[in-house]
């Protein structure tokens, strides 16, 4: 199988309809659950006319599945911002970084 090389990161070229099945299969388990799907499309997943042909057919799909709302981070941000303020939810907080001394790299 072809592979790309995209720093040092050996991945297999996929095709289009391959590629978007994974997305569309995430994008249900998180609409049935009514839970969040963050897509994050890199050029080399939309950059060429086929991939971001089916980008569109995967965004019609959930367009025409209702229910859905498409957001900015920053609206995103802004709606958990609005619930935490009126105490409908209350957030986990992490200190981070979880460790208190320097990380140590090992070359194998």
């Amino acid at each position: 199988m072809p592979c790309i090389s995209d720093i040092n990161f050996m991945m297999p070229i996929m095709s289009p309809a391959t590629a978007v099945a994974g997305f569309r299969e995430d994008f249900d388990a998180a609409w049935e659950e009514g839970g969040l799907w963050l897509a994050v499309w890199h050029p080399f997943v939309t950059g060429r006319r086929a991939r971001i042909r089916a980008v569109d057919g995967l965004i019609r799909y959930m367009m025409d599945k209702g229910d859905v709302w498409f957001a900015t981070m920053e609206q995103i941000a802004e709606h958990v911002q609005s619930k935490v303020d009126t105490g409908a939810v209350s957030l986990a907080v992490d200190d981070i970084p979880y460790y208190s001394d320097k990380v140590k790299f090992e070359r194998y």
